[in-house]
């Protein structure tokens, strides 16, 4: 029998093409080990954009300067600025008049109010959140409780072989680094 699993960083908000892999997996390691990376157009861990009347813009979950080779896992919220009030009230002036608001709105100032101290504990509570509402359930194991070995692919394919899985459901960001041959 094969077991399918899905390898993803936990991000904050994560897009809806990340809750859809899950409807097809037995499960989902959640790459925490990996290195934070921000401040890249390709980094989401922290941030996320949400429509507005005059275009894109951006919520961040606030965190404290790190050194480069920062795991994910040990990437620390700050409270220095009201960040947590900001994305709180931008949310609120943006989709105060959309239809489902009312019954929304509450999930996401339970968010906001949860109180953590690492940014891996705040995105996992984004992403209950929303597979809650999505009534969506997939078993799950971190990473860093499986002591990963190797780098990039290799590091994935080292992972399948920890949690026994066969098949490897990717996204489509995937292809820029995707290499066959570890997985042969």
């Amino acid at each position: 029998m094969s077991k399918k699993v899905v390898i993803h960083q936990p991000d904050f908000l994560p897009h809806l093409g990340f809750f859809h892999r899950f409807l097809q997996v037995d499960l989902w390691i959640v790459l925490d080990s990996v290195q934070f990376v921000h401040k890249t157009s390709r980094s989401w861990n922290n941030r996320d954009k949400i429509k507005t009347p005059s275009g894109e813009k951006w919520i961040t979950v606030a965190v404290k300067k790190c050194p480069l080779n920062t795991a994910i896992n040990e990437v620390r919220l700050t409270e220095e600025t009201p960040w947590r009030q900001v994305s709180l009230s931008l949310i609120a002036e943006q989709y105060k008049g959309a239809e489902y608001f009312d019954e929304i709105y509450p999930y996401v100032e339970e968010l906001y109010g949860f109180k953590c101290e690492k940014m891996v504990d705040f995105n996992m509570r984004s992403i209950d959140m929303l597979m809650k509402l999505f009534d969506i359930d997939v078993k799950r194991i971190f990473s860093s409780e499986l002591n990963p070995e190797g780098k990039k692919n290799e590091l994935l394919v080292d992972l399948l072989k920890k949690t026994d899985g066969s098949v490897y459901l990717s996204g489509p960001g995937a292809r820029d680094y995707f290499e066959q041959k570890p997985f042969d």
